[in-house]
């Protein structure tokens, strides 16, 4: 069975990282949230599996972050004023140290009181608290994958992104751990109600938003796009000034 194979583990950890890695390139599409719910389970089958789960943790994060912020390299290079290598170099120190989140999660998941596991929100608990990481330089989460499943993050207007990354992870290990790993406990059924109920939760608030009472207002919004050999223009900016003050009159 290939879950047993010893390379499983490995390649989850891959399909994991790319995964997220194409949803934050893929910003509010259905597309990304399929590929959030998909990394998500592949990561957190390649933890439970893996001989070494903060190895494939870390390869997980290092292919997510590497295909995700591969832009980065170009603006390292544009606006540090580096050549190709020192770019890279200072490109594959981010990946390498926003990549510690990953195994900092694992660290947390194996080391949680068992008290979590009562209703099955292990994995969740590990990697909200992960995400509180400070080297960061994104706060990019899993929940911003979710932009286009409108009905699911307006529980976000609770406690943030963190709760839907928090649920999102605990249904994702819910499958796992029923699907994959043949399970058959009641509590895995927990994660399931609270997606339901924040679903719910979801419609409802999504129905009072296009339902607004009192008279529409219109808003505009000016913003300017200035050339990086032109910032620093004194003419240039005093012309751009000018510009923006009258398509706001305009509005």
């Amino acid at each position: 069975m290939f879950l047993y194979s010893r390379i499983a583990p490995y390649l989850l950890a891959l399909g994991g990282g790319s995964s997220i890695g194409l949803a934050w390139l893929l910003p509010s599409s259905m597309s990304a949230a399929v590929l959030g719910w998909i990394s998500a389970i592949a990561l957190l089958t390649s933890v439970r599996i893996a001989k070494c789960p903060y190895r494939c943790a870390y390869i997980s994060g290092v292919t997510a972050n590497s295909i995700g912020f591969y832009w980065l390299l170009g603006t390292i290079a544009l606006f540090g004023g580096f050549s190709i290598i020192p770019a890279t170099l200072v490109f594959l120190l981010f990946v390498l140290l926003s990549s510690l989140q990953f195994v900092v999660f694992v660290f947390i998941f194996k080391n949680l009181p068992k008290i979590v596991d009562l209703i099955a929100i292990r994995a969740s608990v590990a990697w909200v608290l992960s995400e509180f990481l400070p080297f960061r330089i994104f706060p990019w989460q899993y929940a911003h994958t979710q932009l286009s499943f409108t009905s699911f993050i307006q529980v976000a207007d609770i406690a943030g992104t963190l709760l839907i990354s928090f649920i999102l992870f605990a249904v994702a290990d819910a499958f796992v751990r029923y699907f994959f790993l043949h399970e058959r406990h009641k509590m895995l059924f927990t994660p399931v109600l609270i997606l339901i109920s924040s679903i719910s939760y979801g419609q409802a608030r999504y129905l009072i938003f296009n339902s607004p009472e009192g008279e529409p207002q219109s808003i505009g919004i000016v913003q300017g796009n200035i050339a990086l050999d032109q910032k620093h223009s004194v003419e240039v900016y005093q012309k751009n000034v000018d510009h923006y003050i009258e398509l706001s009159r305009e509005i």
